[in-house]
């Protein structure tokens, strides 16, 4: 079988230059969502192969705190390299932004108790959506995250993993 190639970079989105960040990129299956190839982000590229296909390509970068990948879709054909190019958000759903949400509050010294309660807030939010439009992550994803957060994302993903995680 002729494998393809992924050459994902990662970039601002006010100026399009590359986020000089480290982390993970993976690619899934668009069908299946079984399939999950892993590569190590540097200075915001990672390459890697996979088999011919349709992926949806997403990531994290490190710390944790700095926000989201907007995730794309793409087609793979043999022997072809393929140029993806991922946005950094600084926003996204309310379910994926729990950990950055909580490190922010109790940066600005958000008594545990409000936090709890924004938290709630979230998950009602996220229950009013079409089904399908939040999507939580998956075990891999929340291992790769907490591979490249600190020690305070650490503890945050600890507390919320469980709301964090596809059931």
């Amino acid at each position: 079988m002729a494998y393809g190639l992924l050459s994902v970079w990662v970039r601002e989105p006010k100026n399009c230059s590359v986020v000089q960040s480290n982390g993970y990129v993976w690619a899934r299956n668009c069908c299946t969502w079984e399939e999950l190839h892993v590569a190590e982000l540097k200075n915001g590229h990672a390459q890697f192969k996979v088999p011919p296909g349709c992926y949806i390509v997403d990531g994290v970068i490190h710390p944790g705190c700095c926000g989201t990948l907007k995730e794309t879709m793409v087609i793979v054909k043999c022997d072809e390299t393929v140029c993806v190019n991922l946005l950094r958000e600084y926003r996204g759903d309310p379910i994926r932004s729990i950990k950055t949400y909580v490190a922010h509050a109790r940066e600005a010294k958000i008594p545990e108790e409000e936090i709890e309660k924004f938290v709630r807030v979230l998950e009602k939010i996220a229950e009013t959506a079409p089904k399908g439009e939040v999507r939580r992550y998956t075990k891999r994803e929340l291992d790769l995250i907490e591979k490249v957060s600190d020690e305070a994302h650490k503890d945050i993903l600890e507390k919320y993993r469980p709301r964090l995680e596809e059931k």
